[in-house]
């Protein structure tokens, strides 16, 4: 299984990204627009997971929820990875990022041991809108005409998610949540 963890959003968040599918069809020729029911923040991906390890990543999970508290983010801007001529467009949060960040080492130093290795890149908190999306112009004009309503999302606990196809399409399926 293709394992990932990840604070996921209410509704409301997810039908507000779910619109933004509008505002980039104006600035893009091609892209692939992440499905409203798979928008969240990845907090760890962990990849090709066996069943039998089920059991070691959710006590994971659990002992890095031990002592959190609930706190907030909001939305805040869109963003862009550049990949070439293809980019990964995506919407930034701010708040209470020291608490995500906590959260995030909390869940690194606890499934490293499992073998799963730490991120070596910069923690840039995103959600991913679009993947392989092919601009009209450059990036600095486009991301000039976009704003960001900032939307709160409550932060009340993290989610282990298989990501898998269904008939073809990409779906993420939540395995286990662990509230905080």
């Amino acid at each position: 299984m293709r394992l990932f963890i990840a604070v996921t959003f209410p509704e409301s968040v997810k039908d507000y990204l779910a619109k933004q599918e509008t505002v980039l069809r104006r600035f893009c020729h091609r892209y692939n627009f992440t499905r409203r029911d798979n928008f969240h923040l990845t907090v760890k991906f962990l990849g090709e997971v066996g069943v039998d390890r089920l059991p070691e990543v959710t006590k994971a999970m659990d002992q890095a929820a031990v002592g959190m508290k609930p706190f907030k983010l909001t939305l805040s801007r869109w963003g862009c990875f550049d990949r070439g001529s293809r980019k990964l467009l995506w919407i930034g949060v701010e708040g209470d990022l020291s608490s995500f960040a906590r959260l995030f080492y909390r869940v690194e130093e606890l499934v490293e041991p499992l073998g799963f290795p730490r991120e070596n890149r910069k923690l840039t908190a995103h959600i991913t809108m679009a993947r392989e999306a092919v601009l009209k112009e450059d990036w600095e004009k486009v991301s000039a005409a976009l704003t960001v309503e900032p939307k709160v999302i409550p932060v009340n606990g993290i989610t282990l998610m298989e990501s898998t196809r269904l008939n073809g399409v990409l779906t993420y399926i939540p395995l286990y949540e662990k509230k905080f």
